[in-house]
């Protein structure tokens, strides 16, 4: 897991997304930030045609609202080698959504 999460961190990075916190430690996947006005949920519907499934905020949050500008990334269940491309077309998508 080390691994899979220093690719996906260096991915991130170079794909100019946001960690929602980037000090937490642990677990298996990171909280990324949607840049305003963009709904987690709508980003996840876009990213199911693209083959790259993300857990949208809201269902995390007591007050769901609150959740639509996160959402969640495992690298728990992907090889290192697909996280990369993966998170460029995240970023593809929220570029194409703002």
């Amino acid at each position: 897991y080390a691994q899979r999460r220093a690719v996906m961190l260096s991915a991130i990075a170079e794909n100019g997304l946001q960690l929602a916190s980037p000090e937490a430690t642990g677990g298996s996947s990171l909280w990324l930030a949607t840049p305003a006005g963009i709904d987690s949920g709508q980003l996840a519907a876009r990213l199911r045609g693209e083959d790259v499934l993300i857990e949208p905020g809201l269902p995390f949050f007591a007050q769901p609202a609150r959740g639509a500008g996160f959402f969640r990334l495992a690298y728990s269940s992907i090889a290192a080698e697909r996280i990369p491309e993966g998170i460029a077309r995240i970023a593809a998508v929220i570029r194409d959504l703002l």
